[in-house]
């Protein structure tokens, strides 16, 4: 049996999954929870589209996408 790596971004298919997935996320005090979810949100939707709408600055936003991707790439 082989167990996946589980990716939200694959099930984020409609704007109104996302905008779902983003009320639960709004409703945790973590601002480190939404920031991931921002991310799963981008891989699906596609960049450029989220830098469209996106109100943080856009370095902080591609540096904590890429820390994502290195953290969740580990053995």
């Amino acid at each position: 049996m082989t167990i996946l790596d589980f990716d939200p971004a694959n099930y984020l298919d409609n704007d109104e999954v996302i905008v779902e997935y983003l009320k639960a996320t709004a409703e945790d005090p973590n601002l480190e929870v939404f920031l991931e979810v921002l991310c799963d949100v981008a891989k699906a939707k596609g960049m450029a589209e989220i830098v469209k709408i996106q109100t943080l600055g856009v370095k902080v936003y591609i540096r904590l996408c890429v820390r994502k991707h290195i953290h969740a790439t580990k053995p």
